[in-house]
């Protein structure tokens, strides 16, 4: 009997359990919520498949540069905004200054999901207590680094360059509502970007020192007042809710042709089916987690060379 596992309890895992219902999740780490970054959808799909509704609004953007607020971006801005999350100088989401229709999902999105799925979770498990069989089908979520190095397969030959970032939350004055994000492309400042949800203020850090610091030191509490400042609020005015660090922040994608190369590998050779951004390591948003699990469905039911021909074109 050939069983089905989905390897991370993180949201892509979570969300993909919503499609394959018949599948057992595993997760390394113990239940925790492993998502406070800045979650935004850009349609329905992924409320549609988890049945959980998801709030319509409309999100403005801007870029704050040494105090002072930009509706464009600039090469130069792009560079240092690229440089600073990730090391090298890539198109990132700064670009994109529109203002945009997204779609929220609940504050407890994650708890939600866990709650579903827990007869069907085994926390504290990783991957290399999972069996890795012929019999066994593997859907991972996990970093793609992180299951090469559990299937025997050499990671260390690949650069997976990544950045841990701080994510920290505020609560904005009751009766607050707002849909916002502001860039921080400037080297001097760990945050790189902040972004008002309802009344939640997610603040988005790159850790350790900054790249440039100011001859009289820049200390945390003078960062979240320019972030403030930035939104034109007095952080007096927020409920300090915490700070996690994620140690896959941002990443940077390793050439498309080693990319479908690994995971190829992985399929034909130890039936693992990839999911997501960290899984597949591309800079893909949680929306089109949903049209990879869709794929992933059409090559665990295809014959060896069905497999084959669509791996090829992946």
């Amino acid at each position: 009997m050939i069983d089905k596992h989905i390897i991370g309890a993180g949201l892509a895992g979570l969300i993909a359990a919503c499609r394959i219902k018949d599948a057992h999740i595993y997760e390394a780490g113990p239940r925790v919520e492993q998502h406070k970054a800045l979650l935004r959808f850009r349609d329905k799909a992924v409320a549609e498949l988890t049945g959980i509704p998801f709030q319509e609004v409309t999100v403005h953007k801007e870029i704050s540069f040494h105090g002072e607020a930009h509706h464009r971006c600039s090469i130069a801005m792009a560079n240092m905004y690229s440089r600073k999350v990730s090391g090298t100088i890539h198109g990132r989401s700064i670009w994109d200054l529109e203002t945009v229709k997204r779609y929220i999902a609940p504050e407890n999105f994650y708890d939600q999901l866990c709650d579903r799925h827990a007869h069907r979770i085994d926390w504290s498990t990783p991957v290399n207590r999972v069996t890795l069989s012929n019999d066994n089908k593997l859907i991972s979520t996990i970093p793609l680094p992180v299951m090469m190095k559990a299937c025997g397969m050499d990671e260390l030959k690949f650069e997976f360059a990544k950045s841990p970032i701080r994510v920290a939350r505020y609560r904005l004055p009751k009766g607050t509502q707002a849909y916002q994000t502001i860039y921080f492309p400037e080297e001097s400042l760990r945050a790189f970007r902040a972004s008002i949800t309802g009344d939640l203020l997610i603040v988005e850090s790159m850790t350790g020192a900054p790249l440039f610091e100011f001859s009289w030191g820049m200390g945390a509490d003078l960062e979240i007042d320019m972030v403030t400042a930035a939104f034109g609020i007095d952080y007096a005015d927020l409920e300090d809710l915490g700070a996690v660090d994620q140690k896959y922040g941002k990443i940077v994608e390793v050439p498309r042709a080693q990319r479908e190369a690994i995971l190829y590998e992985l399929t034909r050779d130890f039936n693992v089916f990839s999911i997501g951004r960290f899984a597949t390591w591309r800079n893909i948003l949680l929306d089109d987690v949903v049209k990879d699990i869709a794929m992933v469905e059409k090559l665990m039911a295809a014959s060896t060379y069905g497999r084959d021909l669509a791996l090829a074109g992946r």
